[in-house]
């Protein structure tokens, strides 16, 4: 991608060309452009048109489009995006005969939109109004809808749709193209108001390894005089995912008209494992983690399920309740009570080492994981390394989740030709 944005004469060229072609508009047909539509019958803005479908909104306050522009003797194609501050800036494109042949590059142009350019005008004001047009919808709550006010034109062959120019999380590349999905949708009630909550995972099919993750999005929509118009959007919500999947998340009540995200997420590897929860706010301008829990375990059969509930009280928050349960251990349940103050959850409860920890089970023999998670590869275990079905090692924390690596212990002994220290560690 190439903006000329120094480049004064090309910007005063391409601006007068569009002006010169409106001389021009009396010959254009809407069937020679299908799917494009012209921004105005009348005036310099009838040398521009525009994909309706390739509208949308992006997080800076931009929008962005397809734009078709007339010139002598053909025409040209190309991406082009209006930002907040009114500056047109558009890529570089390809320019055509009228026959349709390719003629060559079409070059991209950066200009602030100024009271005398009528056709630039006429252009920011049609994609605005019709970014306008889809940012509500009536009738019942529609996921395809609501994708298509969020980013553009539904793709059902798809299921979501195409977005462009996506940075995954942990990339440092931009992925030209990558498909957007909701993968929770819930109505609720807050405020008096009827609302609806959208995720949405942006992926490509090749994203799936055990450190991939989804580029995940929140919505808010809000249901007035028989509409649903977008209250909130957040852009790139940081959630713990693995394999190129969105972690278990639900949308639950925590409080009076007080709403939140519980995501419950399980990860591992190198014989050490996490099961996480975390609450998250969307009622401030950013996301934020208003209670994070996380137990560490190194015995795959022995995995703790974490389950978060809240007590109906009048306070705003509600208090909560984390109950660990283990399947080696049946009917014993460690609890910890949350009490929310200064906004976040904190408790003065942790989980006993002593209770924590496993019992083998008389007549079980080893067997592989039971996770719920892909298996790990083979590793080779030194002697003085517990082996996977000891006892767990649970670990309360208010700190944010992580990844945790094993390391092996060093060998104890006087003699140097004791075959233990040729091992590979």
């Amino acid at each position: 991608m190439r903006w000329n944005i120094s480049v004064v004469a090309t910007v005063m060229i391409s601006v007068s060309a569009l002006t010169s072609c409106a001389n021009q508009r009396e010959a254009l047909r809407q069937s020679e452009f299908p799917g494009f539509e012209q921004v105005s019958e009348k005036g310099d803005g009838s040398s521009f048109l525009v994909d309706p479908s390739s509208i949308s909104a992006q997080g800076n306050g931009a929008v962005q489009f397809r734009l078709l522009q007339l010139l002598p003797g053909g025409y040209a194609i190309q991406n082009a995006s209006v930002t907040a501050d009114n500056q047109f800036v558009s890529e570089d494109g390809t320019k055509y005969q009228k026959d349709g042949t390719a003629a060559g590059t079409f070059s991209g142009i950066s200009t602030s939109i100024s009271d005398s350019q009528k056709g630039l005008m006429s252009l920011a004001e049609f994609v605005r109004a019709e970014l306008a047009k889809r940012k509500s919808f009536s009738g019942s709550f529609d996921d395809s809808k609501a994708l298509q006010a969020l980013y553009g034109q539904y793709r059902p062959d798809l299921g979501g749709c195409l977005r462009k120019d996506v940075q995954l999380p942990g990339s440092d590349e931009v992925t030209p193209q990558a498909t957007a999905h909701v993968f929770l949708s819930r109505e609720y009630e807050s405020h008096g108001e009827t609302k609806h909550l959208l995720l949405i995972a942006t992926n490509t099919e090749d994203n799936v390894c055990h450190a991939c993750a989804p580029l995940i999005d929140a919505a808010i929509f809000t249901h007035k005089n028989g509409s649903w118009l977008i209250e909130r959007q957040f852009n790139e919500v940081q959630l713990p995912a693995q394999y190129g999947k969105p972690p278990d998340c639900s949308w639950d009540r925590i409080g009076q008209d007080q709403w939140a995200l519980v995501v419950n997420n399980m990860d591992g590897g190198q014989g050490i494992y996490h099961s996480d929860v975390i609450v998250i706010s969307l009622e401030a301008p950013e996301p934020k983690a208003v209670l994070s829990f996380s137990t560490e375990y190194n015995d795959s059969e022995n995995s703790p399920k974490c389950q978060l509930s809240f007590k109906t009280s009048s306070k705003a928050f509600w208090d909560g309740e984390i109950g660990v349960t283990y399947p080696k251990k049946p009917g014993h349940i460690d609890r910890l009570h949350y009490t929310y103050s200064n906004g976040t959850y904190d408790t003065q409860d942790s989980i006993p080492q002593e209770t924590a920890q496993s019992e083998d089970v008389p007549g079980e023999t080893e067997t592989e994981p039971k996770t719920g998670l892909p298996p790990e590869p083979p590793t080779e275990i030194a002697p003085d390394v517990p082996s996977s079905n000891e006892r767990a090692r649970p670990v309360h924390t208010n700190k944010k989740p992580h990844a945790t690596v094993a390391r092996k212990k060093p060998i104890q002994t006087n003699d140097p030709l004791d075959p233990r220290l040729f091992l590979d560690h």
